[in-house]
């Protein structure tokens, strides 16, 4: 390898830059369990799915109100790494305090792969 005049090396390889491919990922629906009972009853989930890639804060779907068997049917395209991670998570919203987690699920990218 040798440096030409800008600095920058002759005849590096592209391995060191991460190959993006783009994945769609289509969120139809959950199946929750009860989380208790509020102040006047049982009171069902206001909830939503979050879309991590690597960690990295990503995409929301939106709330559905007042079920525990809310749908949603909502197409995402995020970008991966056959070294990536994906996870949802899905969570109740709440306007008072912070949203509470109700259930994950993980994909590791490159296990789909082999």
């Amino acid at each position: 390898m040798s440096d030409n005049q800008n600095g920058s090396a002759e005849g590096s390889s592209n391995d060191a830059v991460p190959r993006l491919r783009q994945l769609s990922i289509t969120i139809y629906r959950a199946s929750l369990k009860e989380i208790g009972s509020g102040w006047f009853g049982a009171s069902k989930a206001d909830s939503y799915t979050e879309v991590r890639v690597d960690g990295q804060a990503g995409r929301k779907t939106e709330v559905k109100r007042k079920t525990w068997t809310p749908a949603w049917d909502e197409n995402f395209n995020v970008l991966v790494e056959t070294t990536s991670t994906v996870e949802m998570r899905v969570f109740n919203y709440s306007a008072l305090r912070s949203d509470s987690l109700l259930g994950t699920a993980t994909v590791d990218i490159g296990s789909l792969l082999r």
